[in-house]
């Protein structure tokens, strides 16, 4: 055989060595990712963060860290959407989002969404079905007259 080649069955074996050296490897990469998340010695699983306190996002199911808040339920004419989180805990969670209110002018049937660039804060978690929930929403935001306004929110924290 000239210099330089090998037989074609030494470089398939080394080829299919290489494979099964990368796949030892993410086995070994996802055997060790799983063993972090197993439970602490006490035998008891720590919660993870879905685990953790949660809010009704769309009037009927609770969801961790959600892109949007139906407030007013009945009628869908109050919501948060597009939201981002720049903190999550047990406690409370905040970040930004828009706010889209119903003008009710000259009814609500009739009225035009204000979209609104709004702060919010979640608070209150309450125990409900074993699960923690957010009762209160604290929205802040730029209102017409150019001053900042703070809004209230009582959140849904049963399914309707």
């Amino acid at each position: 055989m000239p210099d330089g080649y090998r037989p074609i069955c030494q470089v398939r074996a080394e080829r299919s060595e290489h494979s099964v050296k990368k796949t030892l490897v993410v086995l070994a990469a996802v055997l060790v990712l799983g063993l972090l998340r197993l439970p602490d010695s006490a035998g008891a699983a720590t919660p993870g963060p879905r685990a953790a306190t949660q809010v009704i996002y769309n009037c009927q199911r609770p969801h961790y860290e959600p892109s949007v808040i139906i407030i007013a339920c009945a009628d869908a004419n109050t919501v948060l959407r597009h939201m981002r989180y720049t903190r999550w805990s047990h406690h409370s969670a905040a970040g930004t989002g828009v706010m889209y209110t119903n003008s009710c002018t000259p009814n609500c049937a009739a009225g035009q969404l204000i979209k609104t660039a709004t702060r919010f804060k979640l608070e209150r978690p309450k125990r409900v079905d074993g699960q923690r929930r957010f009762s209160r929403l604290i929205a802040y935001y730029i209102y017409v007259s150019g001053q900042e306004r703070r809004q209230v929110f009582e959140l849904v924290i049963r399914r309707l």
